[in-house]
């Protein structure tokens, strides 16, 4: 009598494997710190008051500026090395606060794609620039999965719908 014994070894994906990376470089960092630095165990614990605004994080960003970004269900939270900003739809203005990519561009802005838009921090100022998708001149939300730049003057765009353009001249989000 034979038996078969099915093994299932579970792959993470590659953003999980940055997070892991990101984390665990934080973890190990108080083993490659120089003898005159020290890092204290309290610096690397988020504590409750200023920890993320979510715990499942989608995405992962470093900025054109060095802040680490991190896409939650409940806001883009932003850690500069020392603490975390949360950036939700009511002291932002961002179309929704479940947040699904990110996406630093050539000019230092950071797009948003969230469960219903998309959206530009400009750095510089803090603002947030909401830009609506249009079929057939009607608004339409769309849940926006990832960005990345496809040429010098456009953005592409993935949604579960299919793929849009932002043109960087007409500042307008179009079907691809």
């Amino acid at each position: 009598m034979t038996h078969s014994v099915n093994l299932l070894i579970a792959i993470p994906c590659a953003k999980c494997m940055r997070a892991l990376l990101l984390f665990s470089t934080l973890l190990l960092l108080p083993l490659s710190a120089p003898a005159d630095y020290t890092i204290e165990k309290r610096d690397l614990v988020f504590h409750p008051v200023e920890s993320l605004s979510q715990n499942s994080v989608r995405e992962i960003i470093k900025d054109s500026r060095g802040y680490i970004w991190l896409a939650t269900e409940a806001g883009a939270n932003r850690f500069d090395g020392y603490k975390i900003e949360v950036f939700q739809k009511k002291n932002t203005g961002l179309p929704d606060n479940i947040i699904r990519a990110f996406h630093s561009d050539k000019n230092g802005d950071l797009w948003i794609g969230t469960a219903n838009g998309l959206a530009k921090l400009d750095q510089g100022t803090q603002e947030v620039i909401v830009y609506e998708t249009k079929i057939n001149n009607r608004p339409r939300k769309r849940k926006i999965n990832v960005i990345a730049e496809y040429t010098r003057d456009k953005l592409l765009i993935g949604t579960g719908e299919g793929l849009l353009t932002f043109d960087f001249n007409t500042e307008l989000v179009q079907p691809f």
